[in-house]
């Protein structure tokens, strides 16, 4: 019912309780109150649903949610890994229908996430309108959204796709050649036609796990694929709490089986400048930047492809 082990569950509430987060109230305990929250983002239930099945009032049904949510978010933490968008489905209001629209011709909120390569979230900006374009929205997550741009003085960066501008602390592929990994086939080590193509079937595996989880991510949430009528900043924070759920139970309860789901990578067309034109995309940072992620991917590159060489001749 509520798509988490118990060990999980208990610990949960246990932290949430012990950072003064979540406690009892006179009618319903704290353990409820989460199962609460956890039944309606699993099942996608609706705030009447909840109120039907725990035996409560739809008032108290929907204070306990917010208060859950609300506690959800103050747990997230930060670090560095690869950046990717998706898209949740929105309800919105019908002015402004418009700009929530996507490519496949549903509401939608636009999200942007910074994923490490254990497969937990580190940073989420939600909420976005689909009118707009990648770079805009990662140059608001990094000047007012939170996200934090690698110190200039570590080698660290993010791996981004196609629908950004190549820098030193945003590295994306190469344009123009082969870069998902069903192009690359099973045998793709045999066929690189340069250190292009293996710079790109390498930043892509290391991409797929970030699609991966999106797809196991959706798959355990029902309520990111049937999104409920809550108002836009509180479908924001639903989608925020449940990336929040998903990294404590990757974090702390390993054996659970949620990672261990097979599903294939995510496919739901995100982005809507995938083919941006290279020059427009340098022109919104800077040549100096520009030209710094050429030397680092180029540097890379090359490393990636001598050590391809050499393993070849062994």
């Amino acid at each position: 019912m509520l798509r988490m082990a118990t060990p999980a569950f208990v610990g949960l509430r246990n932290y949430l309780v012990s950072h003064n987060l979540l406690q009892d109230s006179r009618h319903v305990t704290a353990a409820e109150q989460l199962r609460i929250f956890l039944r309606i983002i699993s099942q996608a239930t609706t705030i009447r649903e909840g109120a039907e099945f725990f035996q409560h009032s739809v008032e108290t049904i929907s204070r306990y949610f917010q208060i859950i949510l609300k506690a959800i978010i103050c747990y997230l933490q930060e670090c560095i890994g690869a950046i990717d968008g998706t898209h949740i489905p929105a309800f919105v209001p019908k002015d402004d229908v418009y700009r929530y629209y996507n490519r496949k011709g549903y509401t939608s909120q636009n999200v942007i996430a910074t994923l490490n390569f254990e497969r937990q979230f580190v940073y989420i900006g939600t909420g976005w309108e689909c009118s707009a374009a990648d770079m805009q929205i990662l140059r608001c997550a990094c000047e007012k959204g939170g996200l934090i741009i690698p110190d200039v003085e570590t080698s660290n960066y993010y791996l981004v796709d196609s629908g950004y501008a190549n820098t030193d602390k945003f590295l994306s592929p190469h344009k123009g050649l082969k870069y998902h990994l069903a192009d690359f086939g099973p045998n793709a080590h045999r066929s690189y036609t340069g250190p292009e193509e293996k710079f790109n079937h390498q930043h892509a595996q290391l991409r797929n796990i970030v699609e991966r989880t999106f797809g196991i991510w959706k798959n355990h949430f029902s309520i990111l694929r049937n999104m409920k009528s809550f108002s836009l900043n509180v479908q924001a924070d639903i989608v925020m709490a449940c990336a929040i759920i998903h990294n404590y139970i990757s974090q702390f309860h390993l054996s659970d089986t949620y990672l261990h789901v097979n599903i294939g990578s995510e496919d739901d067309d995100y982005g809507t400048n995938q083919n941006f034109d290279e020059s427009i995309l340098e022109g919104m940072i800077g040549v100096r930047d520009s030209n710094k992620g050429v030397m680092l991917r180029t540097k890379i590159k090359n490393e990636m492809w001598l050590m391809r060489v050499i393993s070849l001749n062994l």
